[in-house]
């Protein structure tokens, strides 16, 4: 599989929930609890009644190596 960094080359430096999920083709609440379990690096920002979750693309790059090499190993 090509590396991370390459295939997120085009995204922005932030992503949303939903932009990972679909990324990796999981639900959006798997992606949450990746944040709240600390194995993404994430910040909220506050619109109103709701806070929107950004994740940093460097940290979707992190998870994803390590994902991959540890698939690699198996």
């Amino acid at each position: 599989m090509a590396d991370p960094a390459e295939v997120l080359r085009d995204y922005p430096d932030v992503l949303t929930t939903q932009e990972v999920a679909d990324l990796w083709r999981v639900a959006p609440m798997t992606v949450r609890r990746l944040v709240s379990a600390g194995r993404l690096d994430a910040f909220r920002l506050d619109t109103g009644k709701r806070s929107a979750l950004r994740i940093y693309k460097e940290s979707v790059i992190r998870y994803m190596r390590e994902h991959l090499e540890t698939s690699d190993n198996s």
